[in-house]
């Protein structure tokens, strides 16, 4: 099923165009990732999906209810975790979340019970009655993570939720994340310029640049796009710099090794190195696969 369609929908300011002719389907139970750099449309493009901001124009419809016509209904189906903090700083951690379930209109045992299973999962039960402003940051993203997931809503939309979040908390968080989504079949959207949070949680990812839909793929799908693996192979005694090719394959010399690029991705390596081993005693072979980096950089048209 379709979560999420969106027809030509586009958000413009006076000449800029924040996001521009936006078509794509995201599905049910998906972990829809939209990537790009500050300002490339991400954060305007869930406001629109979650009733914030409307259209300019263009429309979409979240779970069959049109966004310019059902905005409350649609409104009913979402959990929002924005960018800055949405929490009342004059409360403990537990009355945040115990108002949040006010407004809910959850029920009182059944809200308190999962509150402190969250927290738990969140490592925050020793802060449960803690005043937020003694919150770290880390422990504020993941405060604001513990009201989506009480919220249970089919829809669950972050926008850069682990910013400011150390390493180690960070894969805390994404393990989170895929955990719920996958127990409660969530559809999630997650804006985010940081490439290895959309490759550790995506599905599928959207790479936005200047308001504009410019790739959109699974992580493998979209590297497989990007021609070439760099090989690396080390000798005990360093090649003559002199060979210029071997086979079909050109080469270029780097302190002693050889560098051979393969267009193919798919290749099979082991003749090229029966080859290679015709010249010396291999000590290392080192291969380096295309990136998220290096599939947006040749989306923007960068020279890899």
């Amino acid at each position: 099923m379709i979560a999420i369609k969106t027809e030509h929908l586009c958000k413009h300011y006076g000449n800029v165009k924040a996001v521009n002719d936006l078509c794509l389907n995201i599905e049910e139970g998906e972990i829809f990732t939209l990537l790009g750099a500050n300002g490339a449309g991400k954060s305007t493009t869930i406001n629109m999906l979650t009733t914030l901001q409307k259209p300019t124009s263009g429309n979409a419809a979240i779970f069959g209810k049109d966004l310019s016509r059902d905005y409350i209904e649609i409104r009913q189906l979402v959990a929002l975790m924005p960018q800055g903090f949405a929490i009342d700083a004059f409360l403990s951690v537990i009355d945040n979340l115990k108002f949040f379930a006010l407004l809910e209109y959850l029920n009182i045992t059944a809200w308190s019970r999962k509150a402190d299973e969250i927290l738990t999962e969140l490592d925050l039960s020793e802060k449960k009655n803690a005043n937020i402003m003694t919150l770290s940051g880390g422990q504020l993203r993941r405060m604001q993570l513990a009201r989506c997931f009480l919220s249970d809503r089919p829809l669950v939309v972050f926008d850069e939720p682990t910013l400011g979040v150390d390493v180690i908390g960070k894969f805390k968080i994404w393990d989170i994340i895929k955990k719920y989504a996958r127990e409660k079949n969530w559809t999630v959207i997650l804006c985010t310029n940081d490439m290895a949070e959309a490759e550790s949680l995506a599905d599928r990812i959207a790479f936005f640049q200047s308001g504009t839909l410019i790739k959109i793929g699974t992580p493998d799908q979209l590297k497989n796009q990007v021609a070439g693996r760099l090989i690396k192979v080390t000798f005990e005694q360093p090649p003559a710099e002199s060979l210029t090719n071997i086979g079909d394959y050109p080469i270029s010399h780097d302190n002693g090794s050889i560098v051979i690029r393969v267009d193919d991705t798919s290749a099979d390596l082991r003749p090229l190195l029966d080859k290679l081993s015709e010249l010396g005693v291999i000590t290392e072979v080192n291969v380096e696969k295309p990136s998220l980096v290096d599939v947006f950089r040749a989306a923007k048209g960068d020279n890899l």
